[in-house]
């Protein structure tokens, strides 16, 4: 009787690095993309909180009377503010309207910026700023299509 050898049914070496190789190449095709998508999700959510403040600010408008001295009014708030007790300006309504502040999902390190004319009746508007004393920087509310498509 002859003794079969028995044949090793693994992968060779070769085969498991072009297998890796495959894997690296398509992997940095698809990360690209999937960053991508992740920033869209993350302005879309930051839309729709632009959108609830904006709303949330309109419902205060028209049920108290802030009267700010100048006709317009800017509202700074970060993740940490919250409304002082008793209630005494827009902005501590606007956070007890709210319930909680919106969390920034694209930039957290940024604040909301609202600017609201309480005199003509215009719509808020919502922006995000990079600092607690700056000036508007990315515009959600109400013409965000630079800030929809991701343009700086």
């Amino acid at each position: 009787m002859l003794q079969q050898k028995k044949k090793n049914a693994g992968f060779s070496l070769v085969e498991l690095i072009i297998v890796i190789a495959i894997m690296a190449i398509l992997a940095g095709f698809l990360a690209p993309a999937l960053i991508k998508y992740i920033e869209r999700s993350r302005r879309s959510v930051d839309l729709q909180s632009a959108d609830r403040i904006q709303a949330a600010l309109q419902r205060v408008l028209a049920e108290t009377d802030f009267e700010p001295p100048n006709g317009q009014a800017v509202i700074i708030i970060d993740k940490s503010s919250t409304a002082s007790d008793p209630v005494a300006s827009v902005q501590d309504e606007l956070i007890q309207e709210l319930g909680k502040v919106p969390p920034i999902k694209s930039f957290p390190d940024y604040y909301w910026y609202i600017v609201y004319f309480p005199d003509t009746g215009a719509v808020p508007e919502v922006h995000l700023t990079d600092s607690a004393s700056g000036q508007p920087k990315y515009e959600l509310f109400p013409d965000h299509q630079a800030f929809a498509d991701g343009e700086e």
